[in-house]
């Protein structure tokens, strides 16, 4: 049987500039969101847990943050 992988890290830029738009929900076992991870994107709010770092610079001026702890 195949285990589904849990997500820990995004990398610098790894979607910035790809056209995602609206409200958008990372998974609970994500730790990091590396600097300017989803800039250039149409995102209204993006939700993770509150445990998970992340920079200033990973979102657009303006994303809203939610926690789903």
């Amino acid at each position: 049987h195949l285990k589904r992988a849990l997500i820990k890290k995004i990398g610098i830029g790894a979607f910035n500039y790809s056209h995602l738009s609206g409200n958008l929900v990372l998974p609970t076992s994500l730790e990091t969101i590396e600097s300017y991870t989803f800039r250039g994107n149409d995102i209204t709010s993006v939700t993770f847990s509150s445990s998970t770092q992340y920079f200033d610079d990973s979102f657009d001026d303006g994303v809203i943050i939610k926690h789903n702890y």
